[in-house]
């Protein structure tokens, strides 16, 4: 069986076996929920060992087809790019379930609800990352913000039901954003080849006018910046930290976020994002500056936490304006630094936000090592991950030739100064990650916290593992060196390719002619 239906499937059934457990064996309930999530997490793992790093195509590929007419298929697949993504998500929605084996207020039916919900989180992000198809991931997608609702609705503080419904409005927003514009893709194919066709390869073979583009790129980042925080538009980003206790929910938008940028957004729209990248990567510092000024007023240090994530995103996304190898794998290892860091920060802080504020002595070990190292990270402390991997995307924009006169490459039509997109960046990372620190000098700044004994195990794991790639962040590259040299080889050859003819009409990439051809006449 592909292991990647088994990280699917295994928490989608344990959820709904979560679901008919009565609410009298709270504990079975558990069990089940983390016996579901420890399987899928066992097949993500198996895919990480036997993934090929010199391989850059998709790997552990399974395709069934729905329907010829409407050209959906369920395909679902791996490269180095989502290899990542999916390795940390399940990670940490495993370390999630384990740590917080209890919910102080949320007991019985919640308790039961919110189990479900999780493992849920888990499915679906496991398919956005994996889904080789844009209406299937549209799916996963809308799973995701559904659990995500579900979670801050039962899991949160005493103004839960109205962070939860500022997730619903933005994440249904941005849903009904995403499909139209997969359905416009899905279009363009049928122009070419006579029949719909949402398959990712083909998608991103086809080319648009310049203008189109510039529309079409315009529509993917207002959908994305409803629902995630590329830029801190997002009003209900700082409320579900604030009040929600769950994981998943406050820290893993940030993955895919960055992942379906990278996936769709670019290369669907090539010389749409050469041209507009710097000043995308401008107004994501200008938000990165904001967010950075904001957590310094912030006296909850959960919204501290959101203003952080906002950060990392937007640093992440200066360093894909880059377009070159090195930008592109240092935005992929901030983003999942940040998840590490800042998801076990958010377990440190286990305390329900529903509770009292007032604060109680803690344990002193876990106080200061645990909560301040994750800190740390995120203030790009020399030997953990975040300072690896703020370098490597900053090495990646200030050595980006945006003319690339050898290859004959355009300037863009808007162009911002690769040194002040980096000197902001780092200014903007070191102010937040200080104002993060700053909130954890000594116990008044912490919410209650409960002692979590062996629970602290897992913690003390992802923090040995931001100090593996902060020291050895070659072991993260190995596997995405090979993806990323060829997305950016393949996404020169585009902009070369459109910028010789900007407003010819729909086409085909003319080395992905007999691909498309192929894959459209091969379907029943």
């Amino acid at each position: 069986m592909n292991p990647l239906l088994v990280a699917l499937v295994a928490p989608i059934l344990g959820a709904v076996v979560v679901s008919f457990v009565p609410n009298l064996f709270a504990r079975l309930q558990y069990l089940a929920s983390l016996f579901a999530s420890a399987v899928g997490l066992a097949a993500v793992l198996f895919v990480t060992a036997n993934f090929s790093s010199t391989d850059a195509s998709v790997q552990f590929a399974i395709k069934r087809s729905f329907t010829a007419e409407a050209g959906v298929a369920f395909s679902l697949g791996v490269d180095g790019i989502s290899l990542g993504f999916l390795l940390i998500s399940a990670l940490l929605c495993f370390v999630s379930l384990l740590v917080r084996g209890r919910f102080s207020s949320t007991v019985g039916f919640h308790f039961q609800q919110t189990c479900s919900a999780m493992l849920l989180v888990q499915a679906a992000l496991v398919g956005v990352f994996c889904a080789r198809d844009l209406i299937v991931l549209w799916c996963f997608w809308a799973l995701l913000v559904l659990s995500s609702f579900l979670l801050v609705g039962l899991s949160g503080g005493s103004r839960r039901l109205l962070a939860s419904s500022k997730v619903a409005l933005s994440g249904f927003a941005s849903l009904a954003i995403l499909l139209g514009l997969f359905l416009y893709l899905g279009g363009q194919a049928h122009a070419i080849g006579g029949r719909f066709d949402f398959d990712l390869d083909v998608i991103t073979r086809v080319l648009m006018p310049l203008s189109s583009q510039y529309v079409a790129m315009g529509v993917a980042l207002v959908a994305l910046g409803l629902a995630l925080p590329l830029v801190p538009l997002s009003g209900w980003w700082s409320d579900t930290h604030a009040q929600s206790s769950a994981l998943a929910c406050s820290v893993m938008f940030l993955g895919p976020a960055l992942y379906v940028f990278i996936k769709i957004v670019v290369p669907c729209f090539p010389l749409a994002a050469f041209n507009l990248m710097p000043w995308v990567a401008g107004i994501c510092l200008v938000g990165s500056a904001i967010a950075a000024t904001a957590s310094y007023f912030e006296e909850d240090i959960r919204r501290r936490v959101a203003w952080v994530g906002c950060v990392q995103v937007s640093i992440a996304v200066v360093g894909l304006s880059s377009l070159n190898a090195q930008g592109v794998m240092g935005a992929l290892l901030i983003s999942g630094v940040s998840a590490l860091s800042l998801g076990g920060l958010m377990l440190c802080l286990n305390h329900h936000p529903s509770e009292s504020s007032s604060t109680t002595p803690l344990d002193a070990e876990f106080v200061t090592v645990l909560p301040k190292a994750f800190a740390f990270s995120s203030a790009l402390l020399p030997g953990l991950g975040g300072f690896a991997a703020v370098f490597t995307a900053m090495a990646g924009v200030a050595a980006a030739d945006r003319t690339n006169a050898q290859a004959g490459m355009p300037r863009p039509s808007l162009e911002i100064e690769p040194l002040w997109l980096v000197i902001g960046s780092v200014f903007c990372a070191i102010a937040v990650g200080a104002a993060l620190v700053s909130a954890l000098r000594g116990s008044a700044g912490l919410a209650r916290t409960e002692r979590l004994g062996l629970r602290a195990v897992p913690l003390w794991a992802l923090l040995v593992l931001l100090l593996i790639l902060g020291v050895r962040p070659q072991l993260w590259y190995a596997h995405v060196e090979a993806c990323t040299n060829r997305y950016v080889v393949e996404m020169q050859k585009k902009v070369l390719h459109a910028n010789a003819s900007p407003q010819a009409p729909p086409h085909l990439f003319p080395n992905a002619r007999s691909m498309l051809v192929s894959t459209l006449q091969a379907k029943p």
